[in-house]
């Protein structure tokens, strides 16, 4: 990746000399600052390194786990606003226990229904510094509502829930000490002229803050998310056509990527997903090995947050666990013993803590684990798998 920046800046952006008289191609547009959002955006500090929206996985414990190693703000996992609304047992499943130290934070909402993310977005605003409307998730159950990137298709639609959730969420504001924004993450079209009105209509429609995902919708994610890779070239050119702040995702498995892709795409923020469930330490701050010393880490935030076993079970020894795969192997059993069916007890709390003991007395061997089953280079083509994992 650092290769095709590297690239890009040899070309010779001026061209060939002109006369004073020549005129220009083209004329670029001059883009307004939305003042609003950005006075927004610089109270919580301006933040540029984000972690992402991840289903099952970016709970409290996660977020104050990234946050230790020098992310500057999170989000919660997609949310779905109806059931949110609707039921209060679901309510809980996503209840704010990280405290101060778990802000500046984004709410994600998943829907299509203007009513229901207006109602979600007013019960989720006293909790959080901005509301996100999800418009990236390419999974089936999202096609099934037409939410996620599936609402891209239909920009009325879109606009209208944009529209409902400024206003509640501005309704809020209105008595508030701190001011909550409405924000908006999406992917691409191939097509880049169509990802630029897009994004320029989202604005219009109140949204204060895009987040890009460099993929299209039919480049799947979950699995298939380092199948290839994410569009540098279209994230700048939605960065380039809007007067809000704008975060670029995808490709992020290491500092040197956030170096680079903050060259590329010009952006005001980098968010990562998959590479910092796997390697937070590596991508916020930039140190390989310690994934044992990583992953004790987040057992004390689990136990902090009163994090429910199956989150912690995900993280220690799932597909994208923080653990060396040889404390894997190792511990399998005794993280295998945490009871994932039900919410925290006395007896997973004692589990949790054994595991994290039995992790900080392992040495911190990891190292050649790290190189081995870390990231690959990616080819001149841009179509290489960004992970050697074959699970992804």
């Amino acid at each position: 990746m650092a290769a095709l920046v590297q690239d890009l800046s040899r070309i010779d952006l001026e061209g060939t000399k002109r006369s004073k008289d020549d005129a220009p191609l083209c004329r670029t547009p001059v883009i307004k600052r939305n003042e609003v959002a950005w006075r927004w955006y610089e109270s919580i500090g301006a933040p540029k390194l984000f972690v992402a929206p991840l289903v099952g996985y970016s709970e409290p414990a996660f977020r104050l786990l990234c946050r230790s190693y020098g992310a500057d703000i999170a989000s919660t996992p997609m949310i779905d606003a109806a059931g949110y609304v609707a039921s209060e047992r679901y309510r809980n499943e996503f209840a704010f226990t990280g405290g101060s130290e778990d802000r500046p934070l984004t709410t994600q909402l998943g829907g299509s229904e203007p009513e229901s993310l207006a109602a979600a977005a007013a019960l989720v605003a006293p909790f959080c510094d901005a509301v996100e409307l999800n418009m990236g998730c390419p999974q089936r159950c999202a096609k099934k509502n037409g939410s996620g990137a599936f609402l891209m298709e239909d920009l009325a639609r879109a606009t209208r829930c944009i529209a409902a959730m400024r206003s509640a969420v501005d309704a809020h504001n209105a008595s508030a000490q701190t001011r909550v924004a409405t924000v908006v993450k999406i992917r691409c079209f191939d097509d880049v002229p169509r990802t630029v009105a897009l994004a320029q209509a989202l604005e219009a429609a109140g949204a204060e803050m895009i987040t890009v995902h460099g993929r299209t919708r039919h480049a799947g994610g979950g699995r298939r998310t380092a199948a290839q890779l994410a569009n540098w070239a279209w994230i700048r050119a939605v960065k380039e056509s809007v007067g809000i702040p704008c975060i670029s995702n995808g490709n992020i498995r290491h500092s040197e990527d956030v170096r680079d892709c903050f060259a590329a795409t010009g952006c005001d923020g980098i968010m990562s997903g998959v590479g910092a469930l796997r390697r937070p330490r590596l991508v916020f701050a930039g140190a390989r090995g310690g994934r044992n010393q990583v992953a004790a880490r987040y057992c004390t935030h689990a136990l902090a947050t009163r994090a429910a076993p199956r989150q912690a079970h995900s993280h220690l020894c799932g597909k994208l666990a923080l653990t060396a795969p040889a404390a894997v192997r190792d511990l399998r059993d005794l993280i295998d013993s945490l009871d994932v069916s039900g919410p925290e007890t006395d007896r997973s709390r004692a589990t949790l803590s054994t595991i994290r003991d039995a992790l900080l007395a392992r040495p911190d061997d990891d190292d050649a684990d790290d190189d081995l089953d870390g990231e690959t280079p990616i080819a001149a083509d841009g179509w290489t798998k960004v992970w050697r994992d074959k699970r992804l």
